[in-house]
């Protein structure tokens, strides 16, 4: 099996934003979004990847209605449709999906534990009660990596 040199440079990236999403307390730098945007453009009109492009406004859309919703941060924002750009944006919003879930299950278990009351598992889940923001890159990319690895 050979990973795909696009794969190749989404997975540094997406390793890269999961390092300094955890690291700097949820901050995912522009230094690394805007080339990888820029970089993801430029690769998919050189090798005519269309399909890509539109794919990956698609995801911006999805996720700026997001940050503007408050349920996501400026730097998730840009990474992903960055590497939907080198991705597609199947593995990338499924990426954003599981990440998502995973992190509110974990919301939902911290506000249990804090409370000490089992319904605010639920709460968090349904929305009624704030999970505490989470470093969401550090499970989006990776997944929206591997995703792609396995054939999504």
């Amino acid at each position: 099996m050979s990973i795909e040199f696009p794969v190749i440079i989404a997975a540094i990236v997406a390793l890269a934003a999961a390092y300094t999403d955890a690291r700097w307390e949820m901050t995912i730098p522009n230094w690394l979004t805007y080339p990888t945007a820029l970089g993801g453009v430029l690769l998919d009109l050189w090798l005519g990847r269309y399909d890509y492009l539109i794919g990956a406004l698609v995801v911006f859309v999805a996720m700026f209605l997001c940050w503007i919703f408050g349920w996501i941060g400026g730097g998730d924002m840009k990474l992903a449709p960055g590497l939907a750009l080198f991705l597609g944006p199947l593995p990338v919003l499924y990426g954003v999906a599981l990440a998502s879930a995973i992190f509110a299950i974990w919301g939902g278990f911290k506000a249990w534990r804090g409370t000490g009351r089992p319904a605010a598992f639920l709460m968090v889940l349904v929305g009624r009660m704030p999970g505490g923001a989470v470093p969401l890159a550090v499970l989006m990319g990776p997944l929206a990596v591997g995703l792609k690895v396995l054939g999504v």
